[in-house]
């Protein structure tokens, strides 16, 4: 996965960078369909830090922001977001295949059981 890191308005501690970085390539655990991630601090003032992190999947984005006074706090609250996110795609996806088997079964079956009721 290519993982991008941008600090704007000020000078990330090679530290940080390095943990924000590990921190998006453990997404893959979460959901592994995702290509590529661009992870954007911002310090605009003293009292507003702001994190953003993006992630491409296969045929989706997926968005987490936040802003607080603190940079940690912020980056913790946006990778949380992006957690949420990706366990509810993951579970759409693997509720999708199982509930498709699952239909299509009990679909044969009942056309099964309706056919041998007709003889």
């Amino acid at each position: 996965m290519n993982v991008q890191f941008t600090a704007r308005h000020f000078h990330a501690s090679d530290t940080l960078k390095q943990n924000v970085i590990s921190r998006a390539e453990e997404l893959v655990k979460f959901y592994e369909n995702i290509t590529s991630a661009h992870v954007v601090l911002d310090a605009e003032d003293d009292l507003r830090k702001k994190a953003e992190v993006v992630l491409n999947t296969k045929g989706k984005s997926i968005t987490g922001k936040s802003e607080d006074e603190k940079m940690g706090a912020a980056i913790d609250a946006a990778f949380a977001k992006v957690e949420r996110q990706l366990k509810k795609q993951n579970e759409k996806v693997k509720g999708h295949k199982e509930r498709g088997l699952k239909n299509t079964l009990a679909d044969i079956a009942k056309t099964n059981s309706q056919s041998e009721e007709e003889e």
